[in-house]
């Protein structure tokens, strides 16, 4: 079925969420706020939770077959590698852009590089708040960003550009637009 967002208005991304917990349900209210759908997957069951929320709700494959424009990784540091390592890659458009929301950019810099196809995109991100200091909104609160591989050609610099401007409406603050220098 589709959502009621994504029928409204066909410019709404499709942000796939790995990792459901508590950031990841932070994180998807302010996607939905800037009207875009989300689908959900965790190693917990969220269906419920999400139904509540006009979100839904997958198996890592399943959310995969959806073809998402966005995969947002926002699992633990210390499940991150085995997460990425376990998406199937290979049921993803090969535009998709995956981002991820850790606090340290090293790390998530090279593994993207590293176990992603060439084509897709990569951003890394930094919302330097969470669900107890943006619980009253996101206003004036600090986003790093990093695109660390994004197309030119194509759809994937608009689909990446329309992703940042989510938090770019929420935030209204962009620190930096390159990580590329932190040793983190």
């Amino acid at each position: 079925s589709v959502s009621s967002t994504e029928a409204q208005d066909p410019s709404a991304l499709r942000v796939g969420i790995i990792g459901f917990g508590n950031f990841g349900q932070f994180i998807a209210r302010g996607i939905q706020r800037q009207g875009h759908a989300v689908l959900a997957t965790s190693r917990s069951d969220y269906s419920e939770y999400c139904s509540a929320h006009g979100i839904r709700f997958f198996s890592l494959e399943a959310l995969c077959e959806e073809q998402p424009d966005v995969l947002l990784v926002c699992s633990s540091i210390l499940s991150t590698e085995s997460v990425v390592r376990a998406t199937p890659l290979a049921k993803l458009r090969p535009d998709t852009i995956v981002a991820d929301v850790l606090s340290v950019k090293q790390f998530p810099r090279n593994l993207l590089l590293e176990i992603l196809p060439p084509e897709f995109g990569i951003v890394c991100t930094h919302p330097m708040f969470g669900p107890e200091s943006g619980k009253h909104g996101w206003s004036k609160l600090p986003f790093v960003y990093d695109k660390v591989r994004v197309a030119e050609e194509g759809g994937q610099k608009a689909k990446c550009d329309r992703f940042l401007s989510i938090f770019e409406q929420e935030v209204g603050i962009f620190i930096s637009s390159s990580l590329s220098s932190m040793q983190s």
